[in-house]
C-alpha cells in the first residue's frame, strides 16, 4: 500500500511539471512548460530577405520580411562588402568587386526565440570611366611625345590594362600602355611617335579585369614632317555666290602660294600666301601653324589679314595633282570663328593653275 502511494505521488509531480503526458486529456501548456520554445520560434517563421542586384561600388537596397515582434536584428555580409543604414526591415550593400554575395539577416525576440535567414545578391561588374585623353595636337613626325589617359572604377579590387590605337590615311598602330592605378582607379599612359606626317584619331582603351572596358577618344592629332616637301601653287579659281561673307555675289579669284619648313628642325612653316576675295579684296598670310602633306593632298592653317586689317586666321588643301585634278579649297574665318570666306563649292583650279610639291 505505501508503495502505491509513493507512485502515485511521484506520477502526479512528474505530470504537473509537464515532463509527460499520458493522452487521457489535452497536453497541458503554459510559461515554463517544455512546448513553450517551440510556439515561440514559429512566430518568427516567414522572415526573408528579398532577391536584389547591383553595381559593384554601388549601393544596393536590401529589404527584409521581418515580425514586428523582433526586438534585435543583426545583419552579416562577406568581406570586400559593406553594410549600412541597418534595421529590422533592410540595409544597403555596397560591395568592392562584382559576384555573388551571401549575407545574412539573425533576429530575436523577447521570449529568446531567433531566427537567421540568407539571401544570394548578385553584383555585377561596372565598366571603367574614362576620362580626356592628354597630350599635344601639334606635334613632329618621328618625334616621341607622352599621352595619358586618367579613369576611374567603382570596382576598387579591379586591375586594368590599357590599349593606344592610332589611325592616320597611312598609318593604323595599336600599342599597349602602362597602367597605374590604386584601389581601381588610375592612368593609362604611352610614349609614341608618329612615323610619318598626318592626321591622326587617337583612341585609348582601358579593360578591367572583368572585360569592362571604358574609351577616349582624340580627333585630329596634328603630325608635321618638315621633310615632307614644300607646296607651290599659283592659278585662278571660280567662287560660287555666297563663298564670301562681304560680297554675295560669285567670281573668280586669283591666287598665289609658297609653303614649306626653312629647315629639318624648324618647328613652324614659313613663305607667302595671297588670295584674292570677290569685290576686289586680298587675304594675306602672316603666320603659319603647320603644313601636313599626304601623298596628293597637303593642308595648311595660319594667321592672316585682310586688306591689312588683323583677326584672321585660314585654312588650306590644295590636291597637287596624280589621280586627282588640282583643286584648292581656301576657307577664313575672323577671331571669333564665324566664317568670312570659303570656296568649297568652286575648288577646281582654271585653266593654267597648277599645284605641286616640290621635295
Amino acid at each position: 500500500m505505501r508503495r502505491q502511494m509513493l507512485a502515485g505521488a511521484l506520477g502526479a509531480a512528474v505530470v504537473a511539471a509537464g515532463g509527460c503526458h499520458d493522452g487521457a486529456g489535452p497536453a497541458p501548456t503554459g510559461p515554463g512548460l517544455a512546448g513553450a520554445p517551440s510556439l515561440a520560434v514559429a512566430t518568427m517563421e516567414g522572415t526573408r530577405i528579398g532577391s536584389a542586384s547591383g553595381s559593384e561600388g554601388a549601393a544596393v537596397k536590401l529589404s527584409a520580411t521581418a515580425p514586428a515582434s523582433a526586438s534585435s536584428f543583426r545583419w552579416s555580409a562577406p568581406a570586400g562588402c559593406t553594410l549600412s543604414g541597418q534595421s529590422r526591415t533592410g540595409a544597403s550593400l555596397s560591395c568592392a568587386d562584382n559576384g555573388s554575395f551571401e549575407v545574412s539577416l539573425a533576429l530575436g525576440d523577447a521570449g529568446g526565440a531567433s531566427v537567421t535567414t540568407r539571401q544570394s545578391i548578385v553584383i555585377k561588374n561596372a565598366a571603367p570611366a574614362a576620362g580626356e585623353i592628354k597630350m599635344p595636337e601639334l606635334v613632329r613626325a618621328g618625334s616621341s611625345f607622352a599621352a595619358s589617359l586618367p579613369f576611374t572604377d567603382k570596382g576598387k579590387l579591379d586591375t586594368h590594362t590599357a590599349t593606344w590605337a592610332f589611325n592616320s590615311s597611312y598609318v593604323h598602330a595599336t600599342k599597349p600602355g602602362t597602367v597605374s592605378e590604386s584601389n581601381g582607379s588610375g592612368t593609362a599612359s604611352l610614349q609614341y611617335a608618329f612615323p610619318r606626317g598626318g592626321f591622326y584619331d587617337v583612341k585609348a582603351t582601358v579593360a578591367d579585369k572583368d572585360g569592362g572596358k571604358g574609351v577616349a577618344e582624340k580627333w585630329n592629332v596634328i603630325a608635321y614632317d618638315p621633310n615632307a616637301g614644300t607646296l607651290q601653287a599659283v592659278g585662278s579659281v571660280f567662287t560660287p555666290a555666297g563663298s564670301y561673307a562681304n560680297d554675295p555675289g560669285g567670281a573668280i579669284v586669283d591666287f598665289g602660294l609658297e609653303i614649306g619648313y626653312p629647315s629639318p628642325s624648324a618647328q613652324a612653316p614659313a613663305g607667302r600666301l595671297a588670295f584674292g576675295l570677290p569685290g576686289g579684296g586680298v587675304f594675306r598670310a602672316t603666320s603659319f601653324r603647320y603644313l601636313v602633306v599626304e601623298g596628293d593632298h597637303v593642308y595648311a592653317e595660319g594667321n592672316g589679314t585682310i586688306d591689312g586689317r588683323n583677326g584672321y586666321s585660314f585654312y588650306l588643301h590644295a590636291v597637287s595633282g596624280g589621280d586627282f585634278a588640282p583643286e584648292v579649297r581656301f576657307k577664313i574665318e575672323d577671331r571669333h570663328y564665324n566664317y568670312v570666306f570659303d570656296n568649297d563649292g568652286g575648288t577646281a583650279l582654271e585653266e593654267g593653275g597648277r599645284v605641286r610639291v616640290v621635295r
